[in-house]
């Protein structure tokens, strides 16, 4: 897993095709590092040409910068108002206050109004932009009533009624509109649709689902100390086949560098032990039988090597429900028999790291130790490299 970790840190963010604007109005087309970013920036990286020096554009010198088939920044200074939906941060009525900020707003949708977003930590704000220029808060908040019922100031509806909207629009036909990058965004292609208008709608990200089967090879360990009744610790390591089913989904923010997963694998080891004691002229023996349906759950992060190659690492934690019939067998002789067995389900953690080329991952990944007993010493763990392919 080390030597992998030099490849994560070469792994950089590509620059694109893209554009800036700068104060005076003048277009330059220039390459802009794209960060996929989640919140909209105070800041970015442009270059020129691909062999010119990194620039950085900000508030005070760009007027607009976008990225060609990706995403649109504009700079405006609005009055806005940040209440917040966060459970127990909501406001106690629906009285706001209006303070001028100046942002780089993401853009959405371009017509006669065009529709604008500003996302931040535990803030999601809309603004519309009227066929002059000027921009103006769509004003949505939630509250909590002196019930201590949520309440929803859809001010919005009336504002966009009155301001944007089919001509046999009423009121009551806002019902469904919600305060959503999804649904604000149909709202304003239909009714520029209706209108005539020949808009652009900017790309949405999307998430991607793969279903991903794996097979490699692992490396399992385990030793069981039962203590009592004379039986001796024993450890077995053994190599097998790994293979199982990895069910992945790209996240659609951040340049769909993040996804989470779930997998089923199958473990199982069984192995028969001699115990010599140097004393006793009756041999004993260990019977190991181990079996369990392991599920990791957890999060991955791809970062780009080139347009084709990406490293990953992942986390996890991992579920492990234990056959019941998972136990150590000792033979004492003259049919003397003591079946110590694993006592139920646990969890551990494991972290892996790989290489994804197109729709093949490679990954080795190691476990940490599961207990296998609650009142004794007992563990399993493992190291695995696999190969996997997305066949969706």
């Amino acid at each position: 897993m080390a030597l992998l970790l030099p490849l994560a840190a070469i792994a950089q963010i590509k620059f694109e095709n893209g554009y800036i604007i700068a104060n005076d109005g003048k277009r330059t087309d220039c390459l802009i590092r794209n960060r996929g970013w989640n919140n909209n920036p105070t800041k970015f990286e442009y270059k020129l040409s691909a062999e010119a020096s990194v620039i950085d554009g900000d508030l005070q010198n760009i007027a607009e910068f976008g990225i060609e088939g990706d995403v649109k920044y504009t700079r405006a200074t609005v009055d806005m108002e940040r209440s917040s939906v966060k459970v127990g941060k909501q406001q106690r009525d629906a009285k706001y206050k209006l303070v001028s900020e100046t942002h780089f707003l993401r853009n959405l949708y371009t017509g006669q109004h065009s529709l604008y977003v500003l996302e931040e930590s535990g803030l999601l704000k809309f603004f519309d932009r009227k066929p002059s220029g000027e921009f103006s808060q769509l004003i949505y908040i939630e509250y909590i009533d002196q019930n201590r019922v949520l309440r929803k100031y859809n001010h919005f509806h009336s504002q966009l009624l009155n301001e944007f909207s089919c001509p046999d629009a009423t009121l009551s036909s806002f019902g469904k509109l919600e305060y959503k990058i999804s649904s604000l965004t149909d709202y304003y292609r239909k009714t520029g649709e209706c209108k005539g208008e020949k808009a652009v709608v900017q790309k949405r990200a999307k998430g991607d689902f793969n279903l991903r089967p794996f097979v490699g090879i692992k490396n399992m360990k385990l030793n069981a100390d039962p203590g009592g009744q004379g039986n001796a610790e024993v450890s077995s390591k053994k190599s097998s086949v790994a293979y199982g089913l990895e069910f992945e989904y790209i996240l659609p923010t951040n340049k769909n560098k993040w996804a989470v997963l779930v997998a089923l694998e199958y473990n199982t080891l069984k192995d028969k032990l001699d115990l010599p004691d140097g004393i006793s002229t009756i041999d004993k023996r260990a019977e190991i039988e181990y079996s369990a349906i392991q599920i990791p759950v957890g999060a991955r992060y791809y970062t780009h090597l080139s347009d084709n190659m990406k490293f990953f690492a992942t986390g996890l934690v991992v579920l492990n429900f234990m056959n019941k019939d998972s136990q150590v067998v000792y033979n004492g002789g003259a049919d003397r028999f003591d079946y110590i067995y694993f006592e139920g389900n646990s969890y551990n953690f494991g972290i892996g790291a790989g290489l994804s080329y197109k729709k093949l991952n490679a990954e080795i990944r190691y476990y940490a130790p599961q207990r296998l007993f609650q009142t004794a010493d007992g563990k399993f763990n493992k190291l695995s490299l696999t190969v996997s392919y997305a066949i969706f």
